[in-house]
């Protein structure tokens, strides 16, 4: 899985911690893998050594956070962020789902979301929610309830 640094899966002053200590996995649909912090606030994972991997990052709230996109050499270019504050860029409204270009947030600017990434949104938003009415449904099947 990605981090927060270098492709390597090691990182900090002294190479004491790995990417699998900051996040894990939830869900995976092909190469888009639904991740949640292990602990605290934070942002995306800046790089992955997958190629074609997009990491959808869980807030606090179990909710879609950020969809994150990696070049060819597995460092973040963009990332969608979803349901957050209102966000404009020289001016212009981008409203609360926008998309960020840069490796680290918005340092190539923010815009509007492409109908590629609309695409991508929408498919992302379904299959989170079907992964949650799956685990809903066999939590209510654990404790004996019905539901029809």
């Amino acid at each position: 899985m990605g981090g927060r640094g270098a492709s390597s899966g090691i990182y900090g002053k002294n190479n004491e911690k790995t990417y699998e200590s900051e996040y894990h996995t939830v869900l995976q649909d092909g190469a888009i893998k639904f991740l949640e912090r292990n602990q605290g606030r934070g942002s995306a994972p800046l790089e992955t050594m997958t190629k074609g991997r997009i990491y959808v990052t869980l807030d606090s709230e179990g909710k879609v956070g950020y969809i994150t996109y990696y070049d060819e050499t597995g460092k973040k270019f963009k990332q969608i962020d979803v349901d957050k504050h209102k966000h404009t860029e020289k001016g212009v409204p981008l409203g609360r789902i926008h998309t960020h270009l840069g490796y680290l947030h918005d340092e190539n600017g923010s815009r509007k979301l492409t109908q590629d990434e609309e695409s991508l949104l929408q498919r992302v938003l379904k299959k989170w929610e079907e992964h949650k009415n799956v685990r809903w449904q066999k939590v209510l099947h654990h404790d004996g309830i019905q539901v029809h």
